[in-house]
C-alpha cells in the first residue's frame, strides 16, 4: 500500500482541457455546494499524461477518456458517453454535410490536440487506415484557441459534442464512422486515499452530467 503524500483538504484532480472546459464548472459548483471545506486543485493535460501523473502519485485521480485505458491498473467510475464530432465554421462548405467522411475533409485545414492527448493518435490512425493524411496546420490543447480558429474560419477541428455553444458561430457534424468516447474518473489501485478523495468519489458515483 502506498500512502498519499499530501493530507490537506485539497484534492489533486486531473482533466484534459476539452473535458475540463465544459464539464468542470458544473461539477465544481455542485461539489463545492455540498462540500465547501474541500478544495480541488485542477491539472490540465492530455489523457495519456494524466495516467502517468496518477501512476506517480502527482494526482489523486483524473477525469479522462477511458477508451483503450488498461482498466486492470485503475479503479474507475464511468461518468458518461459522448463522441468526437467534426467542428467547422457555419459558413464552411462542409457545414451542410451530415455525416462527413475523412476523405471529404482530407485537404481542409485542421487543428489537432498535441501529443499526449487521446485525440491526436486516434485521429491520425483513422486517416492512415484510409491511406489519407490530415492537413494539420496547428497543434493546440487550448480550447479557446481552437474555437477562435473555427470561429474565424481558419481551420476545423475534432471536438467533443458538448464543447460547443451557440455563440461559437460553428457547427458540429457527425462522422460517417463514429468515434464514441467514454469519460470517467480513475484512480490508482492499491493506494490509501484520503477521506476527502473518497468523498469526491462518492459524489462522482451519483453525479449526472447534463
Amino acid at each position: 500500500m502506498h500512502e498519499k503524500a499530501h493530507s490537506k483538504q485539497t484534492i489533486k484532480l486531473g482533466a484534459p482541457p476539452m473535458i475540463g472546459a465544459f464539464m468542470f464548472p458544473h461539477l465544481f459548483k455542485q461539489f463545492k455546494d455540498a462540500h465547501p471545506s474541500i478544495d480541488i486543485e485542477i491539472f490540465e493535460h492530455g489523457s495519456s499524461q494524466m495516467t502517468q501523473f496518477v501512476d506517480d502519485y502527482t494526482l489523486d485521480m483524473a477525469i479522462i477518456i477511458l477508451n483503450d485505458l488498461p482498466l486492470s491498473q485503475y479503479n474507475m467510475v464511468h461518468i458518461y458517453d459522448t463522441e468526437l464530432l467534426y467542428c467547422t465554421n457555419a459558413a464552411s462548405p462542409f457545414a451542410g454535410l451530415d455525416p462527413v467522411s475523412l476523405s471529404d475533409i482530407q485537404y481542409s485545414p485542421l487543428i489537432l490536440m498535441k501529443e499526449g492527448s487521446y485525440q491526436n493518435p486516434v485521429i491520425k490512425a483513422r486517416f492512415a487506415e484510409q491511406q489519407l493524411a490530415p492537413n494539420v496546420i496547428l497543434y493546440s490543447n487550448q480550447v479557446h484557441t481552437i474555437k477562435n480558429f473555427i470561429k474565424n474560419d481558419f481551420a476545423s477541428a475534432f471536438i467533443l459534442k458538448e464543447a460547443l455553444d451557440e455563440q461559437d458561430h460553428s457547427v458540429t457534424i457527425p462522422l460517417s464512422e463514429p468515434m464514441p468516447i467514454q469519460i470517467g474518473l480513475i484512480w490508482k489501485k492499491k493506494i490509501h486515499l484520503s477521506s476527502h478523495a473518497l468523498t469526491f468519489i462518492k459524489f462522482i458515483q451519483k453525479y449526472e452530467f447534463k
